[in-house]
């Protein structure tokens, strides 16, 4: 299984997020022994977010600190996607705010959980900063998922990682039938999706799901080659995401050739085979 990449999802309709300019975040969600989930939304006014663009959100940091041991961690909040746009902002119904929303996995991001002790967590972009979320280190039981997407994520990563594979099946099957979840390959859902299916011993499915997954980025990498070819070949920003689209295509499939839970597949899951290709003569 890989870690979620994309961090900017819909959040959960509950609690609402204040329409004051800065950064929110909610209380955990999942059980915490084995994961945690953090939703959040950065708000500015709107000609501020217009001047700021998308590429200021990768100024911005989540920080965890342990308690008693006081060991901090620091990480990126955003990575702009392989395959896809920068996040975007969405104008507010109020006409004077926009946000940004997002959804943090503190075990992508960090070895969680950093102690056996509480964690405190921020998020922080220069002179914003969100209020400090304690993390603490009992297990919470898993709550059925609303109907939102960010929930139902949270609901089917947590029991995957809590070895639930037949309940992770279940939401992960019923979340990618929405075609945005399904395409997105940046996300890693359906190839997460396919490693739950495995664990579960369902292995036709389980390299069904996987042979779509790699169907899907190639096209994306494909598309992404033919945008660079009809532009005017300079050394610009589009050769330099066309390299950094080739290396996320090399990491991915040298990923799912040690990825443990694909070890029963064998050399199903090469490249060659996962794209069919056939062999050179």
């Amino acid at each position: 299984m890989r870690a979620p990449i994309p961090i900017f999802a819909p959040h959960p309709s509950s609690p609402p997020f204040a329409r004051a300019r800065g950064i929110t975040l909610t209380p955990p969600r999942g059980r915490q022994a084995h994961t945690a989930w953090l939703f959040g939304a950065l708000t500015l006014p709107i000609d501020e977010a217009r001047e700021r663009g998308t590429d200021w959100l990768l100024s911005l940091n989540v920080t965890a600190i342990s308690q008693i041991d006081q060991v901090p961690q620091i990480a990126a909040l955003c990575r702009i996607s392989a395959f896809h746009d920068a996040p975007r902002w969405r104008p507010l119904a109020d006409g004077l705010f926009s946000r940004v929303t997002f959804a943090l996995d503190l075990d992508a991001a960090f070895a969680y959980p950093l102690r056996p002790e509480p964690t405190y967590v921020h998020v922080s972009g220069r002179e914003l900063c969100s209020d400090i979320v304690e993390l603490g280190t009992d297990e919470a039981p898993i709550a059925e998922p609303g109907e939102d997407v960010g929930s139902r994520l949270v609901a089917a990563y947590t029991a995957g990682r809590a070895g639930e594979h037949i309940r992770a099946v279940e939401l992960f099957e019923a979340l990618l039938e929405q075609r945005e979840l399904r395409l997105d390959v940046d996300a890693c859902h359906l190839y997460n999706g396919a490693c739950v299916l495995a664990r579960a011993g369902l292995y036709a499915r389980a390299l069904a799901w996987l042979r779509e997954d790699s169907e899907r980025r190639v096209r994306a990498h494909t598309r992404a080659v033919a945008a660079w070819l009809a532009s005017d070949f300079t050394d610009g920003p589009g050769l330099t995401q066309r390299h950094t689209l080739e290396v996320a295509m090399r990491e991915h499939f040298a990923v799912v050739e040690r990825d443990h839970d694909l070890d029963s597949f064998g050399t199903q899951r090469s490249a060659a085979a996962l794209l069919e290709l056939d062999p050179e003569p």
